[in-house]
């Protein structure tokens, strides 16, 4: 039996959608011998993925839609193009068909469920306060934490300009009033919560990013919707152009402590040391980084431009070891600069780290953020690296492959991104400039999807160029991922479509409907929030 249901709308997908739902045996074979048109197949995913009864089942299914449409006006023509695009596992039986201007343009979504989350709806202009919706800013990292205690998200901003840090505070998934925290600096590049004094509430720590170099901040949470500044007294006075912070406890005492990722001070052309500040209990931070000398002590001696510091317990010995994801710089920025390959430090379980990057392919990449999960469903964490292209053209490039790296169960990574000759493996052929990267569960299937935020490339700053689409991708769930973002430029799918520069995105359940929700920190360009939505609650 086959299943006419509601067409999407015109404004959102191409001019029709019609679900069409099989259930049963292949009907009669004469469907398929309409000879009105010829079929051309085009499949973007590889040989693993097609097989013959399901292009004929879609054949006889669009066969009979051909009847179906027959009172459409030139629904038809000569020829009918098919793009089949195997979203989901092959053992599902339901298929989208786009049908624009004069011909039909079939996309296969194998598996849709008009029930299940994972298409997002832009609610930013209702649900975020007017002044995020003019560029007065430039936001560098967004992230969600519950700062006043009442069970709902809230939202931080690090910012590049004269806004520096932004809170948002969730009214039932609104986010209309603002706080604004008063920081020294003009740049604030990333920022993290954990609660330092152990009051109960979260406390903040920013770092600063300023090429002459600047002192990270240290806030604590008066919970009442105040923070107060204890940078002066609470810890290390350094000057830093810091990329990542993070709380992490590091020696394993039962507080939170602070690692720092670095770059490189261009008035000095040195300080690219990661740094550790151990916290003694009570929120007091004291820098166990190097010795006197300059010798590795906490952390080996370091000269990458570390973009951001994984947390992970590597080798599962129940110890929070770190993944780093370095970007290209120019060795011209500092002496002795270490190169663009990722690293891993492994903790002995007292908070002292070794380097053991032959953990990890041998590969040049230009990491700018690296997230953790169990991609194929074997039982360990596997790694999924977002890449950008940098040079002193400062991203004169179109972009660089991201990357899948999966865990041999010992904490050992082999990259099964593409096959030898460059084709698609486990995620698609697809160049970007990736400055955020996370795996969740965005559909709530049971598996981890992967999403991007994208950047756009500028040359030497005068020249910039367009932004990029952000991006999700669909696991299958064995580990092999599917592109299903967008139809095509000005068409979305899963995501709306939009050229932006995005430098960060969160994840949370801002309205408490059980799924998680999008925002995307977007550099001189409006912030978005996007809600995680279903086709049902969508009206589709």
């Amino acid at each position: 039996r086959f299943h006419f249901l509601e067409p999407f709308p015109e404004k959102s997908f191409p001019r029709f959608v019609f679900f069409i739902h099989y259930e049963g045996l292949i009907p009669n074979p004469d469907l398929a011998n309409c000879q009105e048109f010829s079929l051309s197949v085009a499949t973007h995913a590889a040989d693993r993925d097609v097989c013959s009864p399901a292009v004929s089942l879609i054949s006889k299914a669009l066969c009979w839609a051909q009847h179906v449409l027959s009172g459409v006006p030139n629904c038809f023509q000569a020829q009918l193009k098919l793009s089949l695009r195997f979203l989901y596992r092959m053992n599902t039986q339901i298929f989208v068909l786009a049908i624009a201007g004069s011909c039909l343009c079939a996309t296969s979504l194998l598996g849709v469920d008009k029930f299940k989350p994972g298409w997002f709806d832009d609610v930013s202009d209702q649900r975020l306060p007017e002044i995020l919706r003019v560029v007065t800013f430039g936001t560098l990292e967004a992230d969600f934490g519950d700062l006043d205690n009442d069970g709902d998200p809230d939202i931080v901003l690090a910012n590049d300009g004269k806004e520096p840090l932004v809170v948002l505070w969730n009214d039932n998934g609104w986010f209309l009033e603002k706080k604004l925290i008063n920081l020294p600096g003009r740049v604030s590049a990333d920022v993290d919560f954990g609660d330092v004094d152990n009051d109960g509430d979260l406390d903040l720590v920013v770092g600063m990013a300023d090429f002459f170099g600047a002192q990270n901040r240290l806030f604590l949470n008066n919970g009442d919707r105040t923070f107060t500044d204890v940078t002066d007294t609470n810890m290390p006075r350094y000057v830093d152009n810091t990329r990542d912070t993070d709380f992490v406890d590091v020696d394993h005492d039962g507080d939170l402590d602070i690692v720092v990722g670095n770059v490189v001070i261009m008035t000095t052309n040195e300080k690219w040391q990661n740094m550790v500040y151990i916290n003694d209990g009570t929120g007091v931070f004291t820098d166990e980084t190097l010795t006197a000398e300059g010798e590795a002590y906490r952390f080996p001696v370091d000269k990458s431009s570390t973009r951001s510091m994984l947390p992970m317990d590597v080798d599962t010995d129940g110890y929070i070891d770190f993944v780093l994801a370095n970007r290209f710089d120019s060795p011209l920025w500092g002496q002795g600069y270490d190169g663009p390959k990722d690293k891993v430090w492994i903790n002995d379980g007292n908070g002292f780290f070794t380097d053991e990057s032959f953990r990890l392919p041998d590969e040049e990449n230009s990491g700018r953020d690296v997230n953790k999960g169990d991609i194929d469903g074997d039982g360990d964490e596997d790694l999924i690296v977002g890449n950008a292209i940098g040079s002193t053209e400062l991203y004169s490039g179109g972009g660089q492959q991201n990357r899948v790296l999966i865990n041999d169960g010992n904490g050992y990574f082999t990259d099964e991104t593409l096959t030898a000759e460059g084709e698609r493996y486990r995620f698609p052929v697809l160049e970007n400039l990736t400055k955020s990267v996370d795996l969740v569960d965005i559909d709530l299937d049971g598996d981890l999807d992967v999403l991007t935020a994208n950047s756009r490339g500028e040359n030497g700053f005068l020249a910039p160029q367009p932004g990029q689409q952000n991006r999700i991708y669909i696991n299958d769930g064995s580990g092999f991922f599917n592109e299903e973002s967008v139809v095509s430029a000005d068409q979305r799918l899963r995501f709306p479509a939009r050229f932006d520069n995005c430098y960060d995105l969160d994840l949370a359940d801002v309205d408490g409907d059980g799924d998680l929700d999008v925002f995307l920190g977007i550099r001189e360009e409006t912030c978005r929030l996007l809600i995680n939505r279903t086709l049902d609650e969508l009206g589709f």
